[in-house]
């Protein structure tokens, strides 16, 4: 509750984490959200065909949950990950050649299939974190933020 108040004073909000959107990417404040920033705000998903889909279908995106030993940076890092990959596997989904024809049932199957697969790939890469140094996860992290960042869509096929 004390975030809600403190992003709505300019000068407070200055040190709260990035708002983002569903599938975690950074959404836009508006050059007059001084004095409210939920005013003017401006998200990629709004506009995502993909997105929209998948609420026609009512299917849920989730979220990762945040382990005990992973620092706030290295959850935030995982969440666009995992975000990357989701957006990336629904886009795939979507423009799959006999999606078109499909009905809802096996629509819904295969975006499932897919945000299952970005999801598998997100656990398997925090799995190779385990016991590592915090500013070894946080490197490796940042590197595979980075890769999926500049290319998601072949970064989720090349790990399925």
């Amino acid at each position: 509750m004390a975030e809600g108040v403190q992003s709505r004073i300019p000068f407070l909000r200055e040190g709260l984490p990035v708002r983002r959107d569903v599938l975690y990417e950074p959404i836009k404040v508006g050059k007059f959200s001084f004095m409210d920033p939920f005013l003017i705000t401006e998200s990629k998903a709004e506009n995502n065909k993909s997105l929209a889909e998948t609420s026609r279908l009512r299917v849920s995106i989730g979220r990762p949950r945040k382990s005990s030993e992973e620092t706030p940076k290295e959850y935030q890092l995982r969440l666009q990950i995992y975000g990357r990959l989701v957006g990336a596997a629904l886009d795939d989904a979507v423009s799959a050649g006999n999606y078109g024809q499909a009905d809802d049932a096996s629509r819904k199957a295969h975006i499932l299939k897919g945000i299952r697969a970005a999801q598998r790939i997100t656990r398997e890469e925090v799995k190779k974190l385990k016991g590592m140094p915090p500013e070894e996860r946080l490197r490796i992290l940042q590197g595979v933020a980075d890769m999926v960042e500049k290319d998601p869509l072949r970064a989720f096929i090349e790990s399925r």
